[in-house]
């Protein structure tokens, strides 16, 4: 009638062993995750920079309309920042037929390293899109589609 030793520890709780199997599987299970998070979430900063280039583009032809050449940040009203500060935007080579708006990464987000900057370069109708670990933007056609692609 009794009740085995065996079977009265069993009910007690874990073992060290079984506790550190649930330890380690938690842990692999991290080392897989995170990485993949961090990525997705320097891809969502990006896409805030694209948002924010594109809404510069369309300040500057709104500018345009009214003015002999492209304007600066200021004139076009658009902040000079993107949403939790991840990239600082600028302006720059602005004439009346051409305009940069670059995008450089600031805080966490320059662990994004192949797109610390980023650059819609517009001249005479045609836009063109470069990125970079540097703002000579010459890290090639694959980069920039990882930088630019949403």
């Amino acid at each position: 009638m009794g009740i085995s030793h065996a079977s009265s520890r069993r009910g007690r709780g874990f073992t060290l062993i079984e506790l550190m199997i649930v330890v380690a599987v938690i842990s692999l299970l991290a080392a897989i995750a995170l990485p993949s998070y961090q990525g997705m979430v320097r891809k969502s900063r990006r896409a805030d920079a694209i948002t924010r280039i594109s809404q510069v583009e369309q300040a500057q032809e709104r500018w345009r309309a009214n003015n002999a050449t492209y304007g600066t940040l200021a004139n076009t009203g658009v902040p000079a920042t993107v949403t939790g500060g991840y990239y600082t935007l600028s302006v720059a080579n602005n004439t009346a037929v051409a305009y940069d708006v670059i995008a450089q990464a600031s805080g966490a987000q320059v662990s994004d390293t192949n797109c610390v900057f980023m650059r819609a370069q517009y001249a005479t109708g045609t836009i063109t899109l470069s990125s970079g670990p540097t703002n000579g933007f010459g890290n090639g056609a694959a980069a920039n589609n990882r930088c630019w692609n949403r």
